[in-house]
């Protein structure tokens, strides 16, 4: 059995070289993801509680989408994201969006479930019973 829950995200449609490629995230991924939600919100303790002060919802969307994210030309990081879809629409406007777009789309279809985990298998050929 060959695991396969990846979709590829070909970069030539977006104006650039490369792939993408998506897959459920690690266990080191799923730590990196809750670490970088961490910094997405800013708090102070006031009286003993804590006060949110800050939350950049944003950017805790683009890494929430980013523990799906196996290989890839950018950083994985907010702004390296950010980085990378402003280089995609210097080629064209909208490639950046496009382009973050699909990676939603493919986050999305891994995370129900909707991706295939195992490879289609040739069927089984079975003797002739003549």
């Amino acid at each position: 059995m060959e695991i396969s829950s990846i979709i590829e995200i070909d970069l030539a449609d977006y104006g650039s070289e490369g792939k993408v490629v998506l897959a459920p995230p690690s266990l080191r991924k799923l730590a990196m993801t809750k670490n970088m939600l961490a910094k997405c919100t800013r708090s102070r303790q006031v009286d003993g509680q804590v006060i949110m002060d800050e939350a950049r919802i944003g950017d805790s969307e683009i890494v929430q989408i980013l523990q799906y994210v196996r290989t890839s030309p950018f950083p994985q990081t907010v702004e390296g994201v950010l980085d990378f879809t402003d280089k995609l629409d210097a080629v064209q406007f909208g490639n950046g969006m496009r382009f973050w777009e699909d990676v939603e789309k493919g986050a999305e279809k891994i995370e129900k479930g909707l991706v295939s985990p195992f490879a289609d298998s040739q069927a089984q050929e079975t003797p002739s019973s003549e």
